[in-house]
């Protein structure tokens, strides 16, 4: 009889064990944008070591946020498409964020011919906001945001330029 019991406790044990991790699991999946689908409040180094705030994006223009690595094979491939397709995403700002050092996401910029462009804003995100914000796990990290700033569309690993294209042509 007090083996059964015994049994008995060790399931109920390791059931309660395994809800618990789930539970957790849920938790680390459930990303803020999710619950707050809009771009966040953030602060970003550019690349001339200027600070750079969400209040400072023009009013009224769409967003694409990449959040990248500049030793990324698929975001070298993103950066190309865009290069070689600027006039298709003309309409919105371009926000390329990484964590890495400024020099390296300069060369990168560079390499691809997207500095000094006015649309496009390279920085480092010291703080981690962004990738937090977005739980992010896969790079590039996309997103397209209309001109409020709500999130349209979530491209994780990364989007083709004429999807982002197609998106911002249908945008008001």
């Amino acid at each position: 009889m007090g083996q059964i019991n015994n049994e008995f406790g060790m399931k109920w044990l390791y059931t309660i064990i395994v809800l618990m991790l789930a539970v957790q699991l849920q938790a680390q999946n459930d990303a803020p944008f999710k619950k707050n689908p809009v771009l966040p409040d953030f602060q970003i180094r550019k690349l001339d070591s200027t600070l750079f705030f969400r209040s400072k994006l023009p009013a009224g223009k769409p967003v694409v946020l990449v959040y990248f690595s500049p030793e990324c094979g698929h975001c070298q491939n993103e950066a190309k498409a865009l290069a070689d397709s600027l006039a298709l995403v003309d309409k919105a700002v371009y926000l390329w964020v990484s964590f890495h050092p400024l020099p390296a996401i300069a060369t990168f910029a560079k390499q691809y011919q997207l500095i000094d462009r006015p649309q496009i804003i390279f920085g480092r995100d010291e703080a981690y906001t962004l990738p937090s914000y977005f739980k992010v796990r896969y790079l590039p990290f996309v997103v397209v945001f209309n001109a409020k700033h709500q999130i349209v569309q979530v491209y994780e690993g990364g989007a083709y330029v004429r999807e982002i294209a197609e998106q911002l042509q249908h945008l008001p």
